[in-house]
């Protein structure tokens, strides 16, 4: 098995090194661009055994900067000009891949570099992707001129924050830095069958926009947990997350209500208590939570007293808890 697979990557690798730069000549004006492979029977397990380099690319990307109104940076969600339609053939609300699109790779160029191998990904794969990906699930869900190219499931390092990408975004006028997020504290508050976790934690907009952002304070802990899933421990060999969700979730539709607009800059301290984990055996944990937005937020709706919603999530970082 393991020389059948030394041979396949051997074979790639002959069949695409007469292409000797980062793309094509003819396309040099491509300061940003996803390309797809010449070849389009390699799999993303197949491109991910090769330098990338050595992955031959299609003259012209499948999408490029001129189709791009902006890339949210912290979400990593592509606004486009134009609709996904464009870009996605039978494109609709339940899109589903095409069997010979599943698993197929693609190549982020940024300035005339490769920075990263992602590929389509669809629930029916029986594997995990490898790298960052567009989830079929995705395609439908988010609104019709917004693409989000996913983390990778098992990477520790997120190539997706390339900063050559970001680089070039800035020479296109096209980057923004949507939000942060930073979790100062987390405390354990009671440790029973039914236990109760309080988390702290920040929400800065690093963007040039106003943003609006749901706001826990306003939303309330329950319908708050609706997106975010709350803070989540790590530890002991174990995941450790609430259970607890309200019968009835918010509507699809941001209820203006929920929101808070931030300032370019300006960020905004909560505190949410949340109930609904179980029992927390004794010793350390590492602990974090994803900030979410909804994203079913059409472009007619995502402006609410002078400022842009922002769709999406974003990771936070990870801070310690001891649990008793």
């Amino acid at each position: 098995m393991k020389l059948l697979m030394l041979c396949s990557a051997l074979l790639i690798v002959m069949g695409c090194s007469r292409n000797e730069g980062p793309v094509s000549s003819s396309d040099q004006g491509a300061l940003f661009g996803i390309y797809f492979l010449k070849d389009s029977s390699i799999t993303e397990y197949q491109a991910n055994q090769v330098a990338i380099d050595q992955l031959g690319l299609k003259d012209a990307p499948w999408l490029r900067e001129e189709g791009i109104e902006f890339y949210d940076f912290s979400s990593h969600c592509i606004y486009l000009k134009g609709q996904k339609a464009d870009y996605f053939e039978h494109h609709s609300k339940f899109y589903m891949f095409e069997a010979g699109s599943r698993s197929r790779p693609f190549v982020v160029v940024a300035n005339h570099q490769r920075c990263y191998v992602g590929a389509f990904h669809s629930g029916l794969l029986s594997s995990a992707p490898s790298g960052p990906y567009m989830d079929e699930m995705d395609v439908g869900y988010y609104p019709v001129d917004v693409m989000h190219i996913s983390k990778a499931w098992t990477s520790e390092v997120d190539v997706r924050k390339d900063s050559r990408i970001q680089d070039a975004l800035n020479i296109l006028g096209l980057y923004h830095g949507g939000i942060s997020v930073h979790l100062d504290a987390v405390t354990i508050i009671e440790n029973s069958d039914t236990s109760t976790v309080e988390y702290g934690f920040r929400v800065t907009n690093e963007d040039r926009d106003r943003l609006v952002v749901i706001d826990p304070d306003k939303m309330g802990t329950e319908l708050f947990h609706y997106y975010t899933n709350g803070v989540v421990l790590h530890g002991n060999g174990v995941i450790v997350q609430s259970t607890y969700k309200k019968v009835t979730s918010p509507t699809v539709t941001c209820d203006p209500r929920w929101l808070t607009e931030l300032q370019p800059n300006e960020s905004i301290s909560r505190t949410v208590t949340l109930r609904g984990y179980s029992k927390i055996a004794p010793g350390i944990y590492t602990c974090s939570f994803t900030f979410a937005d909804p994203v079913e937020v059409e472009k007619g709706n995502r402006y609410v007293s002078g400022g842009r919603v922002w769709l999406g999530k974003v990771e936070s970082n990870g801070v310690e808890v001891t649990a008793q």
